[in-house]
């Protein structure tokens, strides 16, 4: 499998930062914030964008937690 970034993966899908962050309910300099360290995600953040982006577990997992 192949290993992409979240950058790389919301580039993929359909999604707009600007309507990721709205859905999130965050500012959208704080999703760029972010993205830039996944880990910064809290949990419920992580599982709607693993839900958006149709990510699979693997996927999540390599973005979220570096596994």
């Amino acid at each position: 499998m192949e290993k992409e970034s979240l950058t790389e993966l919301i580039n993929k899908s359909e999604r707009t930062r600007e309507a990721l962050a709205e859905m999130l309910s965050i500012d959208r300099a704080t999703l760029y914030r972010k993205m830039k360290d996944p880990q910064k995600f809290t949990v419920g953040e992580a599982r709607k964008l693993k839900e958006q982006l149709n990510l699979t577990q693997a996927q999540a997992s390599y973005v979220f937690f570096g596994d």
